[in-house]
């Protein structure tokens, strides 16, 4: 029997039976800012920019609330697809489907870069927490957060430094793997109780009912309504746009690449590099201008590839320092010439 919650959590005139729209929205979403993360990190990859992605911060930062935010969404749909009981035909065949590309990744991944491979990444956690979540359904929404504050104070401070071959999933022991992504058990399926927990409360509450009933989310501009079925679209997909959106973000920066349709790496790696030696001595705004004037100079004298490519011997590397030393001389004296009274 249908109860009054599902009614007001479905709109069936705008999507599938049983589907969210909702919640496809929130997944969408989470899609997109992986796939702006992804694709900052193959700009890097390729040398494109010189954006911290790995290690910044704020890029950490970034990374850890995308695969938060999935996780946390695994939670709370988990409440919602088996609130009347487990359907355990549903909850084997995304299982199934779940795995296989998590194993389809390692695959990839390992032809990519081989030791690095992805051996316990998103997908990974995403098919082993839909099964550790289970049992947690049916307990109370505080159980649950309590649990969460646990699993995350466990993973976080009971790591145990010796690396374990066997366990290293668990997050609770070290890895003998630098993997490209990594998302062990501990700390991050607490992100999947704290979903389960807040799906619960939506679920007891109907705190979902307004925003779903309201004139502004039944009738939106036309602009609002494209993102939001393109985000709705995307979730329902979830799966197919994680498996491809990389390959395509990948392949379609190399292939620009290889047509030279973008910036040479070459060139922008030797202006960024020079310009961080040049602002030691000057500003950011003179730096530019010296070094792109020593790039070409080289490049007229015949001197890149063997600059740029080879490790220069001392006579390169004297000719090399004597342009740049000539294109900063000539640079600010132009610059002098330039400001009136001088």
């Amino acid at each position: 029997m249908q109860t009054n919650l599902d009614v007001s959590l479905k709109n069936t005139s705008t999507r599938p039976q049983g589907r969210y729209e909702w919640l496809d929205m929130a997944r969408g979403f989470a899609l997109w800012a992986m796939a702006v993360y992804h694709f900052s990190w193959d700009l890097t990859w390729f040398q494109l920019v010189d954006w911290p992605v790995t290690q910044g911060i704020g890029w950490r930062m970034f990374a850890a609330s995308i695969a938060g935010s999935f996780l946390f969404l695994v939670g709370f749909s988990s409440v919602l697809a088996h609130s009347g009981g487990v359907r355990w035909r549903r909850f084997w065949v995304r299982l199934v489907k779940v795995a296989g590309a998590a194993l389809l990744i390692s695959v990839g991944t390992h032809y990519a870069f081989g030791s690095g491979m992805v051996r316990f990444g998103i997908l990974h956690n995403i098919a082993v927490s839909s099964v550790l979540v289970l049992p947690f359904l049916r307990l109370a929404p505080v159980i649950n957060l309590a649990a969460a504050l646990l699993v995350l104070s466990v993973g976080i401070y009971g790591y145990s430094q010796p690396v374990n071959a066997v366990w290293f999933w668990t997050g609770l022991v070290g890895s003998p793997y630098n993997a490209v992504d990594f998302v062990p058990v501990f700390p991050w399926f607490a992100a999947v109780l704290l979903g389960a927990a807040t799906g619960q409360v939506f679920q007891r509450r109907q705190m979902t009912r307004p925003a779903i009933q309201s004139e502004q989310w039944a009738r939106p501009a036309a602009s609002r309504q494209v993102v939001r079925r393109g985000l709705a679209w995307c979730g329902r997909h979830s799966l197919l746009f994680y498996l491809v959106h990389q390959p395509v973000l990948f392949g379609a920066l190399w292939t620009l690449v290889a047509l030279g349709m973008l910036p040479d790496r070459e060139e922008l790696a030797f202006q960024r590099s020079c310009v961080a030696a040049c602002e030691a001595s000057a500003t950011q705004t003179h730096c530019e201008a010296v070094c792109a004037c020593t790039k070409s100079a080289l490049q007229a004298e015949g001197m890149w590839q063997q600059a740029v490519t080879t490790q220069p011997d001392p006579e390169m590397r004297t000719r090399i320092q004597q342009t740049y030393r000539t294109c900063f001389l000539q640079n600010q004296r132009n610059t002098e010439e330039s400001i009136p009274g001088q």
